[in-house]
């Protein structure tokens, strides 16, 4: 502290007393976050409510307005085989999807855009992410080479060579074959390892053992867009990635109801979060559904639609 001295003696006064202040407005915060995170674990669903509206009518109408739209969508929702590419405004609202994320595909089809693969669906932003993960089983594209992650070669003799025949005679790629060179290809990107994924360029041995790592994790990646998170993946090389990555696998799912739960360990529920779930459960019983977990006020739902596709309820 010896620099103080360059100060005359009301600068040094002055200088203090504002980082006093400074200090005791820090104080102040963290006590009011701690007593706010202590009430929440143990709000009934009359003080939640209470609080809830009290946030509404501070400026979340709008909000509020299309979540009670999107509520009414779930209750009739109804999931059937379709084609993006061809579904009506109609079958999608059957489907559960909101009306502003299907004015959204429609001018992407009237730009030109096409789904080819099911995980196309995931291009749409504003398409929650835990009804994209319901949908995709679902997705029929029709006259298309791509099959659920598997590409039809068969009228193309002359790339078999590339490619291997499974059980049920479709072709996948032979990656022993397809990666003698460092090229772009079809990334099954929840069963690659590491040999395979060192064959991306831009991608070493450390950053490949990152995104295995990060990916089990998680349990499996449901969308291409998560590869961002992966430490020190450069955006260049991840948006070069993206069109090529398949998600070939379902994500490992939680029960919100295990007797455990609490003791979770997710990139997406910290200890914190997870214990004021399995409180919150303790309290009011097991959960439903879901989304019951939206109840509690301090699950955002940006949270909520990252974390929701590794939930379940046993």
């Amino acid at each position: 502290m010896r620099w103080l001295h360059f100060f005359t003696k009301r600068e040094r006064i002055g200088f203090i007393g504002v980082l006093s202040l400074l200090l005791v407005l820090l104080i102040l915060i963290q006590v009011e976050n701690k007593n706010y995170f202590n009430q929440a674990k143990f709000l009934s669903e009359e003080e939640m409510s209470i609080v809830k509206r009290k946030d509404s009518q501070a400026g979340n109408d709008y909000k509020a307005s299309f979540k009670k739209n999107d509520m009414l969508q779930v209750v009739n929702k109804k999931l059937f085989s379709f084609d993006p590419n061809t579904i009506t405004d109609e079958e999608w609202l059957q489907l559960g999807v909101s009306e502003r994320t299907i004015n959204t595909i429609r001018k992407y089809k009237e730009k030109g855009g096409k789904f080819y693969r099911s995980e196309d669906l995931l291009k749409i932003y504003n398409l929650d992410k835990a009804l994209a993960a319901e949908l995709l089983p679902y997705v029929n594209i029709k006259n298309n080479r791509y099959r659920n992650g598997y590409i039809d070669y068969s009228k193309n003799k002359d790339n078999r060579s590339k490619y291997k025949k499974d059980t049920s005679g479709r072709y996948k790629p032979n990656y022993t074959s397809a990666y003698t060179k460092k090229v772009f290809t079809q990334i099954y990107i929840n069963s690659a390892d590491t040999a395979i994924l060192k064959q991306i360029p831009g991608i070493g041995s450390t950053l490949a053992k990152r995104i295995v790592s990060y990916r089990d994790r998680l349990g499996g990646f449901y969308a291409a867009g998560q590869l961002a998170e992966v430490f020190g993946l450069p955006d260049s090389t991840l948006q070069k990635m993206i069109p090529w990555i398949i998600i070939d696998q379902p994500v490992k799912s939680i029960n919100l109801n295990a007797e455990d739960f609490k003791n979770i360990k997710h990139p997406y529920l910290n200890a914190n979060l997870a214990s004021v779930i399995y409180n919150y459960r303790m309290q009011h019983g097991n959960f439903k559904k879901v989304e019951d977990i939206k109840r509690i006020y301090i699950l955002s739902d940006e949270l909520f639609n990252k974390i929701s596709p590794y939930l379940n309820i046993q």
